[in-house]
């Protein structure tokens, strides 16, 4: 019984020193013009491997096209990677910045409950991805090709 409550002694500690997840994004910035593929990485890391979701707003200048999930890598440290890749193309030209994009981790929980969850998910960790500003710029349109003189 002494080192069962050793062990658990242990196991409590350890999961209390659990870092939080970390998101990232690159760029930070999209630019490009109408029809052209944007792509955003969203990078998370977490001390657990559990399964993320990602919540993607609807903006008026772009369609989402697909979003790529990259195998879960492990660090040195132990620590597991997650990416996914998001591609939109600019439908017209604009700009807008994209706020409420966010991560959803299934097996992970609030570490403070007096802290705000930003999810509707019952048991489920929910982080903002940092904003992220997308211009899609004006393309002139092609002037019609000049028809070749003749000699007559």
């Amino acid at each position: 019984m002494k080192y069962f409550n050793i062990i658990l002694a242990l196991l409590i500690a350890g999961s209390a020193l659990a870092s939080e997840p970390v998101i990232t994004c690159s760029p930070k910035s999209l630019r490009g013009v109408p029809g052209q593929p944007l792509q955003l990485e969203v990078t998370a890391i977490t001390d657990r491997a559990s399964p993320i979701r990602l919540m993607i707003p609807h903006t008026d200048i772009l369609h989402l096209h697909s979003v790529e999930k990259i195998p879960i890598q492990r660090t040195d440290e132990g620590r597991y990677v997650q990416k996914r890749i998001i591609i939109w193309q600019g439908t017209e030209a604009g700009s807008t910045s994209v706020t409420n994009l966010t991560v959803i981790f299934q097996g992970l929980e609030k570490s403070d409950p007096k802290v705000p969850d930003l999810g509707k998910e019952k048991g489920a960790l929910t982080l903002s991805v940092p904003t992220i500003g997308i211009i899609i710029e004006a393309v002139e349109p092609a002037e019609p090709p000049k028809k070749k003189e003749t000699a007559e």
